[in-house]
């Protein structure tokens, strides 16, 4: 494991790759009613609110604009949904995860993201429980807002100490 400042960037051996692997395998199976759950309460909300947005243009573009804040937040949720699909995750049914993962172009709990790309197989809705409870992952801060503020000056790579860093790396 490399610490740089407040990132932390696992580095799983070949010799506990297997076992992070069982660790993890209980929370790659999806749950139809929290799979329809969540998109009810994430395309319903949009839905709504970007028809309320459209009548409110007659009212007032302030009100627009305050809706507009809102449905940002649910069409996050919806690419998370889709984002799910398009990994197979979401849903048990192949074809189930292809007819909602449609909208994949168009738009997870993106902090706990890693954990989705060892294996992809696990629905958003387990990262959080599956971070909490093996412990690999323990030790690997989620991404928060202002933790992925913090890395918009890391542009570099530094192939010595396998982290980002930024152009001021360079002046020493």
């Amino acid at each position: 494991m490399v610490q740089k400042g407040m990132h932390i960037f696992a580095q799983p051996s070949d010799s506990n790759q297997e076992s992070w692997r069982d660790a993890i395998a209980k929370y790659q199976h999806s749950k139809l009613r929290r799979s329809v759950w969540q998109i009810i309460n994430s395309f319903g909300p949009y839905f709504i609110l970007s028809y309320l947005m459209y009548r409110s243009l007659d009212v007032s573009y302030w009100i627009t604009l305050a809706l507009a804040l809102l449905a940002a937040g649910f069409q996050v949720r919806t690419f998370i949904i889709s984002h799910d699909c398009c990994h197979g995750s979401f849903f048990k049914s192949q074809r189930a995860n292809d007819i909602v993962g449609i909208v994949k172009w168009f738009s997870g709990n993106i902090g706990f993201h890693l954990i989705r790309h060892l294996n992809p197989c696990i629905p958003n809705y387990t990262l959080i429980e599956c971070q909490k409870e093996v412990p690999i992952f323990r030790s690997v801060k989620p991404i928060t807002l202002l933790s992925s503020m913090r890395t918009l000056t890391l542009r570099l790579w530094d192939e010595e100490r396998r982290v980002p860093v930024g152009f001021d790396y360079l002046k020493t």
